[in-house]
C-alpha cells in the first residue's frame, strides 16, 4: 500500500511540474550561391523586423554600436544548406501574431552585411523579401526553398 501511495504521489508531482511547450516551424532551404542572413518581421516592411533567425536571445540587439548587423556563425544559412524558423504554438497558429497570418522574411547576403550598415541596407533595399503562408507551407511539407 505504501508503494502505491508513493507511486501515485510521484505521478502527481511530476505531472504538475512538467511544462509542455508546443512549437511549429519550417525549413528554409538556401539554393542560392550566397551565404544568407534571414530576418523575421511582423509586417511586409523591413522596419518591422523583430529578429534574425538564429540562436541568439530574443531581446538581444541586432545591431552593434556602428549600426552594423551582428552576425554569429549560427545566424546564417550557407549555400545549399538548411536553416529553420520556429514559432511558438501549434502549426495551425503559425504567424498568428501577424495581422494577416503571413510570415514576412527579409533575406540579406552576408557580403552585404559585411559592407553596409542596417540603415544603408534598409534605405537602398539591399535585401530580398519573401512572404509565406500556412497553406503554402503545408503544400510544400513545411519547407521553403529560397532561390533568387
Amino acid at each position: 500500500m505504501k508503494k502505491i501511495l508513493i507511486l501515485i504521489a510521484s505521478i502527481l508531482l511530476f505531472s504538475n511540474s512538467c511544462v509542455i511547450d508546443f512549437g511549429c516551424g519550417f525549413q528554409i532551404v538556401n539554393r542560392s550561391e550566397d551565404t544568407i542572413y534571414v530576418c523575421f518581421a511582423k509586417y511586409n516592411n523591413i522596419d518591422s523586423v523583430k529578429y534574425g533567425l538564429g540562436l541568439r536571445y530574443q531581446y538581444e540587439s541586432l545591431l552593434d554600436e556602428t549600426g552594423k548587423i551582428i552576425v554569429y556563425e549560427n545566424d546564417v544559412i550557407l549555400p545549399d544548406s538548411i536553416g529553420y524558423y520556429g514559432g511558438r504554438g501549434r502549426c495551425k497558429d503559425i504567424f498568428h501574431g501577424n495581422y494577416d497570418n503571413k510570415g514576412y522574411f527579409f533575406i540579406i547576403k552576408l557580403e552585404t552585411i559585411d559592407s553596409y550598415t542596417w540603415e544603408e541596407i534598409r534605405k537602398n533595399k539591399l535585401y530580398n523579401n519573401i512572404i509565406v503562408t500556412k497553406e503554402e507551407l503545408k503544400k510544400s511539407d513545411w519547407k521553403y526553398t529560397y532561390s533568387p
